[in-house]
């Protein structure tokens, strides 16, 4: 019951109310403990069998840098100003959605980031999630910005996806127990996708001429397929899962502005529509292991393939094959206070030359309860070839009020 008790409060997914050993940081571990989340009400109900409750995250950061290529630079901005809620329909499932008022440093947009429902009349343990989500890919895609422990996505799935990779279509989930073990599985096919960075112009889903939000991908002729397993494992006060993805768009939809001569104005220059081959497989590994009555460490690692079809800007049609990977450590000295590191490294890809990338930052947390957190960062990033390699130093806070968004994802 202990350590039931202690999933509860340290691990995202739970259905359970915040309190003041519940920390920001955490892995994500919950479906570990889904057999707890599922028994538990969302709310203290409502007419006719539903159950609901709602929540809201702040998010204000401030980044200072020489850098200037970016537009949030050298000001203080709510990056994030989020409401979601989630509701209990008896006999029938779960319905989500959250709303973000969100501004990247060029403006702020309403951003609506999920919206849909989880479906458990299904037979053998079995249920069905439908509308916008987050993919069921890697070990930390459905743990939004504002949850993540770092103050910055890491740079290849920034890179590889986007950012957070939020899909609008079904995806099939199993899992089964062996007595605080667990197993899962989960396939999904879309018709859309998108890559959700606060950090980004646009907050990552704003039209782009390089096509990063697939234009025109409408149909089932242009759908995008993920799958994934899992494995879990309960040992006293150690927690581990590793993890493998499979990301699979075999017409997504990219536009390149081809320039050949390689002169801005020319009759040459055009955007080209391609439907191209895009394939992804990753492994993750996380970690986390209770040291004390408050202190704690989590360690996380993914290592992800690429081989994608692209549009050089000299105009032929190519294949790259690339690799990406990131990992990440943090220590809690007590329940107020961590801190951590994480590096990431990516090779590049839709460049007419083959470069690769790296980010890597160390930060500090100051837990002020369960609501507030302030965090001090600091972070470098070499984006690639002929690009601007930068410093950044920065402060956060975090405030969230009502219930955690975590209690609607099951998984």
């Amino acid at each position: 019951m202990r350590f039931r008790l202690l999933l509860l409060a340290l691990l995202p997914g739970a259905a359970a109310p915040l309190s003041a050993q519940q920390t920001f940081s955490e892995p994500d571990l919950s479906w570990l403990d889904r057999a707890a989340s599922l028994s538990q009400p969302l709310g203290s109900g409502g007419a006719g069998g539903l159950q609901w409750e709602w929540g809201a995250v702040l998010d204000v950061i401030g980044e200072w840098s020489e850098v200037d290529s970016l537009e949030r630079i050298n000001e203080v901005r709510p990056r994030s100003v989020a409401l979601h809620g989630a509701a209990r329909l008896e006999d029938f499932g779960r319905a989500f959605a959250l709303v973000d008022f969100s501004g990247s440093g060029d403006g702020s947009d309403l951003i609506l980031r999920e919206a849909g429902g989880w479906l458990d009349l299904l037979p053998w343990n079995a249920n069905l999630r439908f509308g916008k989500y987050f993919a069921d890919v890697g070990a930390w895609n459905r743990t939004q910005l504002s949850e993540f422990p770092s103050p910055n996505l890491d740079g290849m799935r920034r890179d590889f996806f986007g950012g957070n990779l939020a899909v609008t279509g079904v995806e099939l989930h199993q899992g089964f127990d062996f007595g605080g073990d667990g197993f899962r599985w989960s396939v999904g096919i879309a018709n859309d996708m998108e890559g959700q960075d606060p950090d980004t112009v646009g907050n990552g889903v704003a039209d782009r001429a390089d096509g990063r939000n697939h234009f025109g991908q409408d149909g089932v002729d242009t759908w995008l397929g993920t799958a994934r397993v899992e494995f879990g494992w309960n040992n006293n006060d150690n927690q581990m899962t590793l993890g493998a993805s499979m990301v699979y768009a075999p017409d997504e939809i990219w536009y390149t502005y081809v320039n050949p001569d390689r002169i801005l104005g020319n009759a040459d220059d055009r955007s080209v529509r391609d439907e191209v081959r895009d394939f992804m497989a990753g492994i993750d590994f996380r970690y986390f292991k209770q040291l004390g009555p408050e202190q704690w460490h989590a360690a996380t690692v993914e290592i992800w393939g690429k081989k994608n079809q692209y549009r050089m800007t000299s105009g032929p049609f190519d294949t790259r094959a690339g690799l990406g990977a990131w990992g990440m450590y943090e220590l809690g000295f007590d329940q107020d206070w961590s801190g951590g590191y994480l590096l990431s490294y990516w090779e590049t890809s839709h460049y007419d030359i083959e470069d690769e990338g790296s980010y890597n930052g160390i930060f500090l947390n100051r837990n002020i309860g369960p609501e507030h957190r302030i965090r001090v960062f600091f972070n470098h990033t070499n984006p690639g070839f002929a690009r601007q390699k930068y410093y950044i130093g920065g402060i956060q806070y975090t405030f969230r009020f009502g219930a955690p968004r975590r209690s609607a994802l099951l998984w």
